[in-house]
């Protein structure tokens, strides 16, 4: 716990880019003025509940995303909230063909029905196509924390950042390689 109590505000993260994703991002206690209409949707057990997907949005607007793949068993309450962050961001629910742009980030809801090999490819070409990609990995679940464990050792990310019930992985060639904890 004490981990955590350490890097809740950025404390202790020797990584510019870490440092400043935790305590302007992760940690930003302002809240946007439509979360307040967007809190009527109510999650599934298996979905992220408010405070990740606020989170979600924060990291969209902070990090200044274009593309967003959310991965979901159905419909979506997150889906609301980063169709919320702009009229441009192209949301899409599967994961594109080689030939088609990357997303940005990755948001994986639910790891139960996922393709591993195409989640792995597309993160690879995210890797060649973008300076910094991201993804968001619900870790609710056994399934969910085996994923995260093979992207860890498939990937190899730079920095990964556990948040409790979610780890996001930064992949980015530029960026001091890190763990970090941190409480939102």
């Amino acid at each position: 716990m004490k981990r955590y109590l350490v890097n809740r505000r950025g404390d202790g993260v020797h990584s510019p880019y870490a440092f400043h994703l935790i305590s302007r991002i992760i940690r930003n206690p302002h809240p946007y003025y439509c979360f307040s209409e967007l809190a009527r949707y109510a999650p599934k057990p298996w979905q992220l509940g408010r405070r990740q997907a606020e989170l979600a949005f924060r990291l969209v607007i902070g990090e200044g995303l274009a593309s967003v793949c959310l991965l979901s068993r159905g419909e979506s309450p997150v889906a609301a909230y980063l169709e919320a962050t702009s009229r441009s961001l192209r949301l899409s629910y599967n994961l594109p063909s080689a030939s088609k742009p990357q997303p940005e980030l990755i948001l994986v809801e639910d790891a139960e029905s996922l393709e591993l090999k195409a989640l792995i490819r597309t993160a690879r070409a995210m890797r060649l196509e973008h300076h910094r990609s991201l993804i968001l990995v619900h870790t609710h679940s056994p399934s969910g924390r085996r994923l995260l464990q093979t992207l860890l050792r498939e990937l190899d990310p730079e920095a990964v950042i556990d948040l409790v019930d979610l780890s996001l992985l930064v992949l980015c060639p530029t960026l001091t390689r890190g763990r970090y904890k941190a409480y939102y």
